[in-house]
């Protein structure tokens, strides 16, 4: 089944919108901000030892956040529905991977909050990958989300 054109309206919903009125979004994406830590590794260690991080990368974390980006480039006018981020170097970095898209997003900075940690993802050269959650107040943070873009 191929996608829609996104940039084609679907239905008569943009008749009326005039040059003023922002394009209604094609499509919401709901759902957690966080940043995710990928280590590589030469290969995995037995028990009770250790090997050496070959390289350390860190990515946007959560399907939502990483579906919204992939619509937007496929063309689709995408609004991300998250939680807020702290307003510390990690969150910061977060929303600068928004910078250059035209993902509308509700998440914005705030003091005194957290910027979630997700995955320490670990992949070996095989790429045999094992991930590690750390999802502490996931529910929570979503459970406040500005839900105006659903509009």
């Amino acid at each position: 089944m191929p996608l829609n054109n996104c940039t084609e309206p679907t239905d008569d919903l943009t008749a009326d919108v005039s040059e003023d009125t922002p394009k209604p979004l094609d499509v919401v994406c709901f759902g957690l901000l966080r940043r995710d830590r990928v280590a590589t590794v030469e290969q995995y260690p037995g028990a009770d030892s250790g090997a050496p991080i070959l390289s350390l990368i860190d990515l946007v974390g959560a399907d939502a956040a990483i579906a919204s980006v992939a619509l937007e480039r496929l063309g689709c006018r995408v609004g991300l529905v998250s939680n807020d981020v702290g307003n510390d170097p990690e969150g910061r970095a977060l929303l600068d991977r928004f910078k250059g898209t035209d993902v509308v997003t509700t998440a914005s900075l705030l003091d005194g909050v957290s910027t979630p940690f997700g995955n320490l993802i670990v992949v070996d050269r095989e790429a045999t990958r094992t991930w590690f959650a750390f999802l502490s107040n996931s529910v929570e943070s979503l459970l406040a989300a500005d839900l105006s873009l659903v509009r």
